[in-house]
């Protein structure tokens, strides 16, 4: 019987991992819930379609270089699994889950700034706002959503894009910032200084990057693009990833081309 037990258990554990980014779709798992793990899954409501996740992680710094300098860096960087579909792509925010740090009257300026962006990199999306929204979690339900809402404790944010693999294209695009009470949140405008607040995670620095994985950019982790908006980890204070690098826009550009 334990034998049983013990060959059951290894088998769940091999069906449950994910694939990584560069991996085959068709290998995907099948769960009945997308796990909160960087990774390729199928999609639960239905399974002929693939769910990636990715999370954009914390990472406190001794100094001040990423957080009070706005540097640019020319690396291009890479794309993901997926593409947006040319043309309008509608976002909808949940503006009730907004911290009060950041001010629910401000997301909509915040989100604006940030498609605008990487409006300006690549000429064949614009993002159009769609109805406000309630919903706090991510599902392949026709609302691409811009929210606060439960993620890991380790997540700044995670954005989960629902695609069909044998196109590439996009059907969903939800992004969920960490409500965590601990989390502490703040906006500071770009155009008011090169520091953000201390201690404290910038709305817009984390969206903007979020809003990059909607058009496909991965995520970084070399030392070439630690200027990059699209670097994979997050810092108090910053607000540089307010605004795309040479590298940002070029290799969004190149993936759009």
């Amino acid at each position: 019987m334990k034998k049983i037990i013990f060959f059951l258990t290894l088998l769940i554990f091999l069906f449950a991992q994910p694939v990584s980014a560069k991996g085959k779709s068709d290998d995907a798992p099948l769960l009945p819930e997308i796990p909160e793990k960087e990774g390729i899954y199928k999609d639960p409501s239905d399974p002929t379609k693939r769910v990636r996740v990715l999370i954009h992680r914390q990472r406190q710094l001794t100094n001040n270089l990423l957080t009070c300098s706005d540097l640019d860096s020319s690396e291009p960087i890479s794309a993901s699994v997926w593409k947006l579909p040319t043309g309008s792509w509608r976002y909808n925010i949940n503006v009730s889950s907004v911290p009060a740090s950041v001010g629910s009257s401000n997301i909509s300026t915040i989100a604006g700034l940030g498609f605008n962006e990487w409006e300006s990199a690549q000429n064949s999306v614009t993002f159009v706002r769609g109805a406000d929204t309630t919903v706090a979690r991510s599902r392949n339900d026709g609302l691409n959503i811009i929210a606060w809402g439960k993620t890991s404790n380790a997540a700044l944010a995670v954005t989960y894009g629902y695609y069909n693999p044998t196109t590439g294209i996009i059907t969903d695009v939800d992004t969920l910032m960490n409500s965590n009470r601990q989390m502490k949140w703040s906006w500071t405008p770009y155009s008011q200084g090169s520091c953000g607040v201390a201690n404290t995670y910038d709305a817009q620095a984390v969206l903007t990057h979020e809003q990059g994985h909607w058009l496909g950019a991965d995520d970084e982790y070399t030392e070439q693009f630690i200027y990059h908006t699209m670097y994979g980890y997050g810092t108090t204070g910053d607000i540089s990833s307010d605004t795309l690098t040479t590298g940002d826009k070029t290799g969004i550009g190149l993936y759009y081309q």
